[in-house]
């Protein structure tokens, strides 16, 4: 009896553990699996994401920062477990430091914000079809 108990407590813990982000410390959860915190040096934002990155067990893709951007930092991860659920982790520039966003959500479209740069105002959307290249119809924009 005491395997069993055991068995089924393993499988509802490690379940947990490949569904959401892990190991996110200190940062502020908002809705159930998605983290948010501010940060007031690029250095930080830099580290924090690699961080959280290696201890999700993320397989890291080449990744990218934009210094000097208002979006330092845009990626997603497709759970290999579940392909039905995305990472996006998303870093903003802000007037005092920088937000960083890890999400767990659906893989399917999302709007997220609005980013000014100087040559003008681009939304930052999350879209599997225009990523995956599938049921792709050409639009005049």
């Amino acid at each position: 009896m005491k395997t069993l108990i055991s068995f089924i407590l393993l499988f509802i813990f490690s379940k947990n553990l490949s569904a959401q982000y892990v190991q996110m410390g200190n940062l502020n959860e908002f809705g159930k699996g998605n983290f948010y915190t501010h940060v007031k040096r690029e250095v930080d934002a830099k580290r924090l994401i690699i961080e959280k990155i290696k201890l999700n067990g993320i397989s890291p893709k080449k990744l990218e920062f934009y210094g000097g951007k208002s979006l330092y930092f845009a990626s997603y991860y497709v759970n290999p477990l579940n392909t039905e659920f995305v990472y996006v982790i998303n870093c903003l520039r802000t007037r005092n430091g920088w937000d960083i966003w890890f999400y767990y959500i659906e893989n399917r479209y999302r709007y997220f914000y609005d980013v000014t740069e100087f040559d003008g105002r681009y939304p930052v959307v999350y879209d599997p079809a225009v990523l995956e290249n599938r049921d792709i119809t050409p639009t005049k924009n």
